[in-house]
């Protein structure tokens, strides 16, 4: 839970600022290419799409970003044995965002809806 990301200082990319009274939610996975060969990941052509359910009421959509390593757009190829930490970001009211006691990604694509409970 942060107010910009990445929160690192003098980073020459692309900084998501929340708005005032909100706070962003990011949430970090690790793809890894477990093979002997690279591997190339698109989800960006494929039609999914996030919604994040906090606190098992509050939902919102992904945040649609520039960041290369976003999971809702990640386009690139794992190099053998190789991992890569992908992010989605959320965006949610300040006052939800102090007490996160459960959060669930909700994952749509062609085929149907997954739930993964996170926290």
């Amino acid at each position: 839970v942060c107010d910009s990301f990445p929160e690192a200082e003098n980073i020459p990319s692309f900084v998501i600022k929340a708005v005032s009274g909100k706070k962003l939610v990011v949430l970090k996975f690790d793809i890894t290419n477990s093979t002997d060969s690279d591997m190339k990941v698109d989800l960006s052509s494929k039609k999914l799409s996030f919604k994040g359910i906090f606190n098992g009421s509050v939902k919102t959509n992904v945040l649609v970003t520039l960041l290369p390593e976003a999971l809702n757009t990640f386009d690139d190829v794992i190099p053998a044995g190789g991992t890569i930490q992908t992010v989605l970001v959320f965006e949610i009211s300040e006052s939800y965002a102090d007490n996160l006691t459960t959060v669930t990604v909700e994952v749509k694509s062609e085929s149907g809806t997954k739930s993964i409970k996170l926290k």
